[in-house]
Parts: C-alpha cells; structure tokens; sequence
C-alpha cells in the first residue's frame, strides 16, 4: 500500500539562490538537509521534516579552513558523524564531519580523479562493517567504488584479489542503499521508454568481500532526473521514487509534474507502480 505523504513544509532559511538539494540525513537527535546554495555546500538541521529549520552551516575544509565552493555532494549519517562525497575540481573526494559542530574530522581523502565531467555522486555505508559505497556518473557511465577501512583508502589493496570497483554503462543520476547483504544501485537511463524520457533502473552488488555483480530489473518508466531508494521500516519492502515531469505516459494515470513511486514485495526482483505524488 503507499505511503500518505505529509504536507509539504518550506525550508525558509535558505536564499533563493539554492541550486540543488544533495540529499536528507536522519539522525538521532535532529535531521540535516544537505544542498548547494550560493556556490557553497551547506548543511541546514531541523529537529524534524515539519519545520522548523536552523540557519545553514557551510562545510568547511581543511585546515585552515576553505570553503567547499562550487561542487556537489552526498552525504550520510552514522554515529554522531556526517560523511560526505563531492566532486569538483577534477577529483572525487571523502570527507568526515562532526554532526554536532560541523567541524571536519580527519583529512580529506581524493576517491580517485576521475575521466569527463562528473556529477551527481552518491554515498552508502554498510550499516554493521562500515564499509563506504560511492558513485558517480562520468557522462558515459556511473562508477562504482568502494572503502573498506571506513573512507581511509579506495579500491587501493586489491592484494587478495578483490574487486572494488565496478560500472554500469549509461545509467546516469545514480543513488544508493545498502543493508545487511546488498548494496542496491538505481539510476536514470536515458531513451523513450512507455512515455516517458527514460526508465529507472535497479542493480543489486553483494555488500560484503566484493561487488560481484548480483542482478537487475526496470523499475518502471521515468522522466529525467535522481531518483531515489529505501527499504520501508516494518514491513520491509523496498521503494524506489523516479521524477515525472512529462503530461503523459503510456497508459498510465497522473498528469502534470510528480514524484512516482514504485515499490518491490520480492527484495528487487519485479517492481510495481503503487502512486504518483505531487510535487
């Protein structure tokens, strides 16, 4: 069944000038909406999604510090710590943040320097071993890397044999979700597909020793832009939102522009249309 969405509530502390939101990061005690704004990477906390938004805090980097202009970045929360992945300036880099002072802890660490231009990176973290996913499309591809000593080194000791990067040709706009076994990658891939500008793909990475390939399946149709995935609490299946921003797709109800949702009952084997939610 879908989720009843909330009404939605106004960030009103950030400028008018605020180019993309990165991504939402729940924590304990309150919930950080990441975005870029004014050619800074901030960071805005609230105690809840109703409301009530602080003033931003801009990432700082270094020591001294410098200001992290004129990137995008991704980040997660894990114990009282707010990781982040951005690009910019030619390399792909990790940095780690303390949640309650928004001081950088540790150096920054280069993920590698990657090929084309790169955009719109994303970030899990294995929720029991640590082990750190990153993402990023090339243009021509998404690469996929991976840290096994929590963001310290990057597909660096391939001494056994392990794989630690891998790519997907084509898929753009990637995102992220890891849980116990699988690390869950879904992205844009571009060519009319029931209407639509595209479809959302799902791929599925063992999220232990290597990324061995698992499988992948259509989510469904979607419009160009990020979507997104997570595992609903309790009940446990796994929902993927994708933009709509076309009037029409075949066959299909809803008009206008819209967040799609789909969700899968069988841990990413089929997925199933379930609403469309305004924008």
């Amino acid at each position: 069944m879908p989720y009843t969405w909330s009404a939605r509530t106004t960030v009103d502390t950030l400028t008018a000038d605020t180019e993309a939101v990165a991504n939402v990061l729940p924590g304990d005690a309150q919930t950080e909406l990441v975005v870029s704004t004014g050619g800074l990477v901030k960071v805005v906390p609230s105690a809840s999604l109703d409301g009530g938004w602080g003033a931003p805090v801009a990432l700082q980097t270094g020591t001294p510090p410098a200001n992290l202009t004129d990137v995008e970045a991704y980040g997660v929360a894990f114990e009282n710590r707010v990781y982040v992945v951005s690009v910019g300036g030619g390399t792909v880099r990790f940095r780690c943040y303390d949640q309650q002072t928004w001081a950088q802890v540790g150096a920054t660490v280069d993920v590698y320097e990657p090929f084309g231009s790169p955009r719109f990176p994303a970030l899990a973290v294995h929720p029991f071993n640590w082990r750190f996913f990153e993402a990023v499309w090339h243009g021509a591809k998404t690469i996929l890397n991976t840290s096994p000593d929590r963001g310290a080194t990057w597909h660096e000791n391939d001494l056994s044999g392990t794989v630690w990067a891998a790519d997907v040709d084509g898929l753009q706009y990637p995102s992220l979700w890891c849980d116990r076994d699988v690390l869950r990658l879904v992205g844009y891939l571009p060519g009319a597909y029931q209407g639509a500008t595209g479809k959302c793909m799902a791929y599925q990475f063992r999220a232990d020793a290597t990324l061995e390939a698992l499988e992948d399946a259509v989510v469904g149709p979607a419009d160009e832009g990020r979507p997104a995935i997570i595992r609903r609490p309790g009940t446990g299946e796994l929902i993927v939102v994708v933009p709509k921003t076309g009037s029409a797709w075949d066959d299909l109800p809803g008009t206008g522009a819209g967040i799609v949702e789909f969700d899968s009952f069988d841990t990413g084997a089929s997925w199933s249309l379930i609403d469309f939610h305004a924008v």
